[in-house]
């Protein structure tokens, strides 16, 4: 049995070990992963090329007419023959739009893009606090694998150590059984664990841009610290940093915009064309030319105007829309201001509570139970307890750890969700 006591040490001294130095043979630290998802991760792409798009929008929305090449017969005969033609007009027309509109129009295009810019940067903030969340689920998966793995190599001797004494009629084959038993039920538990480790990794893999069979190990652990923001600190914080904020405003501001472009629409625009003319029968008239000559040195100029038919629907409807848009907009904005005090909060009492269960482990559960083991351990020694006893105790150690590693996990995804509560209210 003293074997046995000696292998409870040296696994409980392993585990210790372990829990403590894993994460130095690891390669990918959180900021690392973040910065492989914001380059890699498909809905930070898409809208990158959304910016891309909106950007090329400036450039078509502040372009020019083209300009348009004309050229006409006049004074053909029946028979449509154009090189019979009595005149012929060769030029270019460039229509023009009336100054201002198509500045109005640039503006709306600019606007578009500062809020396609303001969403990429939103997306970017929602997408590494949804790497932090898987982060910190393949981190406790793992924790909870080394767990389950250390009590399982416990149990593992126990039943050698059992089986042995059993041989030689020291102990009662139900010992033996008890052994088998538990050993059964921690190996379900460990075939779990690591099944939901894999897939942890294998989710974090997707949100990195990879796919989910990537070799992938986490360079990281984590502790506790202390939150110390007030709920108002917080509040005002994140408010004056909230992208869905931002976009909010910049949709009244399009709004605004677009209602001065379709005011503009009641205005006329304007042509101007010159035109090289080629006319003939002009005199003089003469005997040798009786149908007269060809002149073909003239020039000639159109101007235009466009005549706005303001009880005609189209321009109505077009400002009708700009001034619904822009009242939506405003209402958006002002659900948003209302939301995001909320969203905030909510998230601050959520990261106080996580706080407070991560706060109850360190400050007694974990020494409560750390004492117990020692304790156990020193009865065991003197034969005051048996080794099923002993098992019962180290499972609950275990377990209490367990316990611990989701309640640091859910303190670590609270701070996660309160650094993106300003976003969520959009």
């Amino acid at each position: 049995m003293s074997l046995f006591l000696r292998s409870c040490g040296a696994v409980l001294f392993f585990l210790l070990f372990f829990m403590n130095s894993s994460g130095a043979q690891e390669n990918l630290s959180l900021q690392q992963a973040i910065d492989l998802a914001l380059a890699n991760n498909p809905q930070v792409l898409a809208a990158q090329k959304e910016v891309d798009a909106a950007s090329a929008r400036i450039l078509q929305a502040e372009a020019f007419p083209n300009l348009e090449f004309s050229i006409n017969w006049d004074e053909t005969p029946s028979n449509f023959d154009i090189t019979k033609a009595g005149e012929r007009n060769i030029g270019l027309v460039q229509p023009l739009e009336f100054p201002g509109k198509r500045g109005a129009r640039g503006r709306v295009a600019r606007i578009e893009t500062r809020y396609s810019e303001e969403s990429l940067q939103r997306i970017k903030i929602l997408v590494g606090a949804e790497v932090k969340r898987a982060y910190y689920q393949a981190w406790l998966n793992r924790k909870l694998v080394v767990n389950f793995e250390a009590i399982a190599d416990l149990l593992q001797q126990f039943r050698e150590a059992a089986t042995v004494r059993y041989q030689a009629q020291k102990v009662p084959f139900l010992e033996v059984l008890r052994a088998k038993t538990e050993l059964a039920k921690i190996n379900n538990e460990l075939i779990a664990a690591r099944r939901d480790a894999q897939n942890a990794l294998a989710e974090l893999n997707r949100l990195l841009g990879r796919p989910g069979s990537t070799p992938l190990a986490l360079g990281e652990d984590f502790s506790y610290q202390p939150f110390t923001k007030t709920v108002e600190m917080a509040v005002n914080e994140l408010r004056q940093a909230s992208a869905a904020r931002r976009l909010s405003e910049t949709l009244v501001q399009r709004g605004r915009a677009q209602m001065r472009l379709a005011q503009k629409s009641y205005l006329p625009d304007f042509t101007v064309g010159l035109f090289h003319q080629k006319r003939d029968g002009q005199p003089p008239f003469t005997a040798e030319n009786p149908f007269g000559s060809t002149v073909s040195n003239l020039w000639g100029i159109d101007v235009g105007v466009s005549i706005p038919l303001w009880f005609w629907k189209g321009p109505r409807g077009q400002a009708e829309e700009a001034r619904a848009s822009f009242d939506l907009a405003q209402i958006q904005r002002e659900a948003v201001d209302r939301n995001l005090t909320t969203a905030i909060e909510n998230a601050h009492r959520s990261v106080k509570a996580a706080e407070e269960q991560v706060r109850l482990f360190e400050e007694t559960l974990l020494r409560d139970v750390e004492d117990e083991l020692r304790s156990g351990i020193s009865h065991y020694q003197t034969e005051q307890i048996d080794a099923l006893n002993l098992i019962d105790i180290y499972r609950t150690y275990t377990e209490t750890r367990a316990e611990y590693y989701r309640a640091l996990y859910n303190y670590h995804v609270a701070l996660a969700d309160l650094e993106v509560a300003g976003e969520t209210a959009l």
